[in-house]
């Protein structure tokens, strides 16, 4: 019996001790085939920031997914993007050479508030369209920033897209810039392309 409790002890001892040995590679390993998932997911969340006018920055505003309802400029603005919208689907349907980055701005509305965000990946059907919010909300809670959604047409308020660099379209922006500093609207209006009728 001892003998048996002594072989016993025996084997436990070299398998903690081999355990011990190859700890670090099991956790290496553990590490390294994880990586992948978590690459992929922050790659997910944060490509929609990267079209996002927030951080590139292209949307100069203090709180840049609300607007005053009653502001008339931003309402003409807002009148002016759906004016020109065909416009967008065309680009974004058949873009040309240095078409990219097409985004749409959405009214968002729950029980909490109303907010404006830009949306990227968009996919649009005969079903409808579906876009990746690229904000995080501030008061709304029926969205999430990086959540995809399917939004109406009349939901859309701008659009915007880069051609060789230059932003197309987000006349919300173009009305922003004129209430800034002179020297810090200069840097975004440098980022506009020309107003085409």
């Amino acid at each position: 019996m001892r003998c048996k409790r002594s072989v016993i002890l025996k084997k436990v001892s070299e398998w903690n001790q081999w355990l011990a040995s190859i700890g670090p590679l099991l956790l290496f390993l553990i590490i390294y085939c994880m990586m992948p998932i978590h690459t992929l997911r922050a790659e997910e969340k944060a490509a929609p920031r990267a079209q996002n006018p927030e951080e590139n920055p292209e949307e100069p505003s203090e709180q840049p997914n609300q607007t005053k309802t009653d502001d008339s400029e931003l309402e003409k603005a807002r009148k002016r993007a759906l004016a020109t919208l065909d416009r967008f689907w065309q680009a974004f349907e058949n873009p040309g050479e240095g078409e990219e980055s097409f985004m749409i701005k959405v009214r968002i509305q729950d029980a909490n508030a109303t907010e404006y965000f830009w949306c990227g990946r968009i996919k649009r059907s005969e079903t409808g369209i579906k876009c990746t919010v690229a904000n995080e909300p501030r008061e709304v809670q029926s969205v999430a920033f990086g959540e995809i959604i399917a939004v109406d047409q009349d939901q859309i308020v701008d659009w915007m897209y880069r051609k060789n660099g230059f932003i197309h379209g987000n006349y919300s922006m173009r009305v922003l810039i004129e209430r800034m500093p002179a020297e810090k609207a200069e840097f975004y209006r440098s980022m506009l392309a020309p107003e085409t009728e």
